[in-house]
Parts: C-alpha cells; sequence; structure tokens
C-alpha cells in the first residue's frame, strides 16, 4: 500500500508527550519493515520543518534536531515524488493543501494520512482516499501485508 503523510500528523507526532506510541509511530516502522510505501517530497518536508518552528505544541517538545530525526528515517525509506511542472489543480477547499493531493495522485498513492480537516472533507480524489492515522492502521491491515494496491 502506498501512502503519504501530510505535514499535520507529522507535527502531531512531534508533539505528542509519547510518540512512540502513537499510530504514525506504527506506520513509520511499517514503512522501515517494507510493509507499506510511504511517499515523500521535498515540498512536503520544507512544510514540515517551517510549520514546526511556527506552532508552540511542537516547539515545546522539540529542537530543529527533534525534528529532522524522524524527517531522516521519512527520506531514507520514502519513495520520492519528483516535482510536477504541471499547474496544481484546484480541489481543496483550502488551497493550501491542493499542492498535497497532487502530490498523491502523481505518486498513485492509495492513502493520505492526515488530521487536517480540509483535506479529510475530500474523502477520495483521483483514487487517493483522505484518512485519520487510525484509519490507515486499519485499512493496511484489512489489505493484508500492506503491498501491492497500485
Amino acid at each position: 500500500m502506498r501512502l503519504l503523510l501530510d505535514s499535520s500528523v507529522l507535527l502531531g507526532y512531534l508533539a505528542s508527550a509519547d510518540p512512540g506510541r502513537t499510530a504514525v509511530a506504527e506506520l513509520l516502522r511499517m514503512t522501515v519493515d517494507g510493509r507499506i510505501d510511504l511517499l515523500w517530497t521535498d515540498a512536503l518536508r520544507n512544510e514540515v520543518q517551517r510549520t514546526a518552528a511556527l506552532r508552540p505544541s511542537v516547539r515545546k517538545r522539540t529542537n530543529d534536531a527533534e525534528v529532522a530525526r524522524p524527517l531522516s528515517l521519512v527520506e531514507r525509506y520514502a519513495v520520492p515524488v519528483p516535482p510536477s511542472v504541471d499547474p496544481v489543480p484546484q480541489v481543496c477547499r483550502d488551497p493550501g493543501d491542493d499542492f498535497v493531493v497532487a502530490i498523491a495522485v502523481a505518486g498513485r498513492a492509495d492513502l493520505v494520512v492526515t488530521l487536517d480537516y480540509d483535506l479529510l472533507a475530500l474523502v477520495e480524489h483521483g483514487g487517493v482516499r483522505f484518512v485519520k492515522p487510525g484509519a490507515a492502521l486499519t485499512a493496511i491491515r484489512e489489505s493484508g501485508d500492506g503491498k501491492g494496491s497500485h
């Protein structure tokens, strides 16, 4: 199964009092174990870094090195999605989230894992479902080993 983790779930993971017990931690373990393909781009990395620097809940629990650690893990195991030269279509009620949809469609994601209500409101677009982390774990478990959808 191919997943894209939106910045909102990575920021929630970083702000968690016990990040190792989160659904996102389990998704990261599944990525390292090769059970799922995690899609990634520089645009997502930049958004996580920029937003982490501005969000008090993240700054209270982390520093720049602690933000970089999970991003490095993601980048080591993720499937890179090349940047598109095509214009990003407007499909989300928050135009700032359209790039996430475009990355997911270009990378042939099965799921976008997010806590962003503007993305969750899409439910599905271009063959990609938008779900919260717990629902992603359920979908992966129901699919068997996680591999082989697209």
